[in-house]
């Protein structure tokens, strides 16, 4: 039966009540005012009389909101029982991010997807433990529960589509945990949460000019310049990128036949000079993994490959944002060298050392470094200041002449700003990449489709499943591009109503030519058509 309490080092009033067995007492913020009698069973003075009904109060409404989904559980565990014959066993609060990683799935979770998905349990898992210390089980989880974290995850800042996220998550734990913790009804369902309408920053294609500057920029990175090429000359992700195994080469056809990672969705991508000549460089070096090293850091730590991209955008032009044209990534330019020869330098200034503490020290610092580890990371790990960690690296690099630190300013200074790399959202903790890696695959579309390729080839090669997504997602042409392109590919329509092709416009223009414009003429005649050669 559930009650009042009152506590001698306490200013509050407390309820005690029993749910399922267990006793709760909670703290029913109510003020205990006036004078207190020796016991609950004696009066008080008015005003202690006072605030006792309103602590009984609020303790009998608390009281019936936990028992209505109580007795829906226990209808459930009946109907439960009934069908399987078995008996619920209540689920923990706590148990919902373990049980989620057990959850059966067709394919394994990535490790980044996973890391972030149980970031976000946890912080669930915390939230009710914070504002309901008196819910402990799943099936204790209400609508106002659910509506109370998703309205702190707006409060945090997030974005509509990380709201969007979290929502779908756990809205699919708890349905598929319903069954097992007997809950009637899911609190995250769409009768309760709503999804949110996003706003999304698109990826801005590079030009032609854009995309030579980043490739001359990307000839000061051994790891990256690689699989940039192979971005630009097949629209791959990243991952595809970097995992690119030579099973999928077909040299004699001169076709890739990769099946994706993201969608599974095998496609056929002719392979361009420019990559071939990656792929000659890259022979004999692995039997598996056309880029081997490449493929090694994308599963340690992709976020580092995204640094070093912004590193070479930033010699190419882009800045970070608008605000802070290239300010904070300027102190992370330089010329680094691939982490085969970071490794390769290393071993040989250990090698040539004799056996002693301070080898063993520098040795477990370096290999953490050479991890991907920051300066920070890696003197938490061994017990060393970072000036100490730092001075070990400046040590090899001034005996083997190999740059091995991360993070220090490249001397070149980009000669001009191309546009920013980020901008800054309306709703958002962090600004939204607008150039990045993924804008090597937006850029291949835009100018696929800027030239008139079917758009079935284009889905061809890229894997989407839909002519939405492409359009939607990545056929973003710039102005000068887009006008382009509907000059000259479009037909125009003139006030006769005539329709006038490409062909048309050459013959009109050659028929102006005379004795003194001719050579003119006939340069404007010659780049119209060789920009559109389909329309002819």
């Amino acid at each position: 039966m559930a009650g009042l309490q009152m506590r001698k080092t306490s200013q509050w009033w407390y309820g005690r009540y029993a749910i399922n067995g267990k006793t709760k007492v909670v703290n029913l913020q109510i003020k205990i005012r006036g004078i207190r009698p020796p016991t609950l069973k004696d009066a008080g003075s008015t005003q202690f009389e006072n605030s006792r009904g309103q602590a009984q109060a609020k303790l009998d409404d608390h009281v019936r909101k936990i028992k209505d989904p109580v007795q829906a559980e226990k209808l459930a565990q009946a109907v439960y029982e009934a069908r399987t014959g078995d008996t619920l066993e209540p689920v923990g609060i706590d148990e919902i991010p373990q049980l989620w990683v057990a959850f059966p799935r067709k394919r394994r979770l990535s490790k980044r997807y996973q890391g972030q998905s149980e970031q976000t349990l946890h912080r669930f898992v915390d939230f009710v433990e914070e504002h309901y210390s008196d819910v402990s089980d799943l099936h204790e989880i209400t609508e106002d529960i659910a509506r109370s974290f998703m309205t702190a995850e707006e409060a945090r800042g997030v974005t509509a589509k990380t709201w969007n996220n979290t929502l779908q998550l756990l809205r699919g734990v708890f349905g598929k945990l319903s069954g097992k913790a007997g809950l009637m009804a899911n609190p995250f369902g769409n009768q309760c949460l709503v999804s949110r309408e996003t706003e999304t920053a698109f990826r801005m294609p590079f030009s032609a000019d854009e995309l030579m500057a980043i490739l001359e920029a990307a000839k000061t990175d051994a790891l990256m310049e690689p699989i940039i090429i192979a971005a630009v000359c097949s629209a791959m992700r990243l991952g595809d990128c970097c995992r690119l195994r030579w099973q999928d080469i077909d040299e004699a056809d001169g076709f890739m036949t990769v099946k994706t990672s993201k969608t599974r969705v095998t496609i056929d991508i002719p392979i361009f000079p420019m990559l071939y000549e990656q792929l000659e460089k890259h022979r004999g070096r692995n039997k598996t993994y056309v880029f081997p090293e490449q493929a090694e850091q994308y599963e340690r730590n992709p976020g580092l490959l995204t640094t070093r991209l912004r590193k070479i955008l930033w010699l190419a032009g882009f800045a970070g944002d608008d605000s802070d044209k290239g300010s904070n990534t300027e102190r992370l330019i330089r010329h680094e060298v691939s982490p085969r020869k970071a490794r390769t330098a290393v071993t040989r200034k250990l090698k040539n050392m004799p056996e002693s503490s301070r080898k063993s020290r520098m040795s477990h610092a370096l290999e953490l470094y050479l991890d991907g580890n920051s300066l920070k990371q890696v003197a938490s790990q061994t017990q060393l200041s970072q000036g100490t960690v730092h001075a070990y690296l400046k040590e090899v690099e001034t005996e083997t002449g190999i740059c091995i630190v991360r993070g220090r300013l490249h001397k070149e200074k980009p000669k001009v700003h191309r546009g920013p790399i980020r901008e800054t959202r309306t709703n958002g903790k962090r600004r939204a990449s607008i150039r990045d890696f993924h804008s090597f695959r937006t850029t291949w579309i835009t100018l696929a489709l800027t030239s008139n390729l079917p758009m079935e080839i284009v889905r061809r090669v890229t894997g989407h499943t839909t002519v939405d997504v492409v359009l939607k997602h990545y056929f973003r042409p710039q102005r000068a591009e887009l006008k382009k392109a509907l000059t000259q590919n479009m037909p125009s329509l003139l006030t006769d109503g005539t329709m006038v092709t490409v062909h048309d416009q050459a013959l009109t223009s050659l028929r102006t030519a005379d004795d003194d414009n001719w050579r003119t003429v006939v340069d404007e005649t010659i780049a119209l058509l060789e920009g559109n050669r389909s329309s002819v």
